[in-house]
């Protein structure tokens, strides 16, 4: 059975939840199919709009928390390359080191 998703995955889910919703709104890239036009995104926007969908097409679940890896890195790959194809965008999904990093500045 393949291993749930990791602490440090989870981590890094949200936190590129964060980093696509910077990098649409710098591209203007707005949410024009929720509320009403020039909505920005935000991470929660991501995972409702953009992750969720994908998602469950791909594994029938309706939760993050019960991905595996496998099915994690799957689900970014697919949202990936179809922002890479339609829109000319790619924000990689973070990684461990970052994330550190991250929680050092913050502690400062």
């Amino acid at each position: 059975m393949p291993k749930q998703r990791s602490i440090q995955q989870n981590r890094s889910l949200y936190k590129y939840f964060d980093l696509l919703s910077a990098t649409l709104n710098a591209n203007n890239f707005d949410v024009q199919i929720v509320l009403s036009p020039n909505t920005e995104w935000s991470a929660e926007g991501v995972k409702l709009l953009l992750w969720k969908p994908v998602m469950q097409a791909v594994t029938g679940r309706s939760s993050t928390a019960k991905l595996t890896t496998t099915e994690l890195t799957e689900i970014y790959d697919i949202i990936n390359k179809a922002l890479g194809e339609r829109l000319g965008l790619s924000v990689p999904f973070p990684s461990i080191e970052e994330l550190i990093l991250q929680e050092q500045m913050k502690d400062k």
